[in-house]
């Protein structure tokens, strides 16, 4: 198992008691999201809707990774990996005009020319909403800092359990740690609300998902909740499907929707957690709008329509959508990439602008 170094997890964990709180300049565009920006994101979206072009482009920039989690296929480096450069992605999203994407991997924060992707993705007019997915093992505040300051908008931090199970569970011995000091430690600093950890529900965290609420709450930032997939490793034990854990799934979840209306700071809207439950009931959701409401770009810079597709790449959309989404009937999985893209436009719009608020709440709440 592989561990933190204890000297470079620290740096930048403990900030200085004398160093004032915005230590570094970053433009007010960078970390407060404003009602313009927030209708432009809006606007995008429902304009690609009706366009029958991505809402979401996630950036898949490398299948490297530091960790070697349970519930996914990836994991180590990978030597000889073709890399596209920050060109092939500004290339892409000023073809297809998301209302937002995401960069994750494997690992993002191996990629050593990730500070040129952001700024790369990042348009003039504030769009892509941008978020950035990571393990955070390298994260540091330094880190944090010139990724915000190049156009992140939001980071999505996985943990899978509230405690050091987590460690067991990615195969990284003190990560756990790591993160209960630097999430945390910047959120309290800065106060730009902009850090969400992401747990993806399987059996063996499903007792916990209320405690994970009560850690994200205690450390000052957002939680939301995607489902797992057993498309990933095969793993059927952590699948969801006997009675006794559906049962669990559908208290759990009740439990998770009545705590939002009393103001946890869970971010994942209430027709996605409804429809999570429906997805582990059934085995599968029919409708898959991959290729429609989002698509993917791989490391090499080929657009896929999903990531469990990484070989099936197309020229433009529009070959995407006659080729592959027209005759699609995978629904093997609920990702966050599908769930969030595939609601109504209603749920879509509502969502957004609970999401928009809620993170006005954290920010203020750390700000006052």
């Amino acid at each position: 198992m592989r561990s933190i170094n204890t000297a470079d997890s620290q740096a930048g964990a403990h900030p200085s008691q004398d160093e004032p709180a915005f230590a570094r300049r970053i433009p007010e565009h960078r970390y407060q999201i404003s009602g313009g920006l927030a209708t432009r994101i809006a606007w995008r979206g429902l304009r690609n809707i009706l366009r029958r072009r991505p809402v979401l482009l996630p950036f898949e920039v490398t299948r490297s990774c530091n960790c070697s989690c349970r519930h996914c296929q990836l994991g180590g480096t990978i030597p000889d990996e073709v890399q596209a450069g920050p060109e092939r992605y500004r290339e892409l999203v000023e073809a297809i005009q998301p209302a937002a994407s995401q960069i994750s991997g494997g690992e993002p924060l191996l990629r050593s020319d990730i500070l040129d992707i952001v700024r790369a993705i990042k348009q003039s007019d504030g769009l892509p909403y941008l978020i950035f997915v990571s393990n955070a093992v390298l994260l540091t505040e330094d880190k944090y800092l010139d990724l915000k300051e190049a156009g992140v908008n939001q980071f999505s931090v996985s943990l899978d359990f509230p405690d050091d199970r987590h460690d067991a569970f990615r195969a990284y011995r003190g990560l756990f740690q790591h993160l209960s000091t630097l999430l945390p430690g910047l959120a309290k600093k800065y106060g730009f609300g902009d850090i969400v950890i992401n747990t993806a529900i399987q059996r063996e965290n499903l007792p916990h998902l209320m405690e994970m609420i009560d850690l994200a709450r205690s450390w000052g930032i957002c939680i939301s909740f995607s489902a797992y997939t057993v498309l990933r490793t095969g793993e059927e034990r952590l699948d969801i499907k006997a009675p006794k854990d559906l049962a669990q799934l559908r208290r759990t979840l009740g439990e998770i929707m009545a705590a939002k209306s009393r103001g946890a700071p869970v971010i994942t809207p209430d027709p996605v957690l409804k429809r999570t439950c429906e997805y582990f009931e059934r085995g599968s959701l029919p409708n898959c709008a991959a290729g429609r409401r989002s698509a993917c770009v791989m490391p090499n810079g080929d657009l896929v329509p999903c990531a469990y597709f990484p070989t099936t790449a197309f020229d433009t959309q529009e070959e995407m959508l006659r080729e592959f989404t027209s005759g699609n009937e995978c629904g093997r999985c609920f990702v966050s990439v599908r769930a969030y893209t595939e609601q109504s436009v209603f749920d879509l719009l509502s969502g957004s602008l609970r999401t928009y608020l809620q993170r006005r709440r954290s920010r203020r709440a750390y700000s006052a």
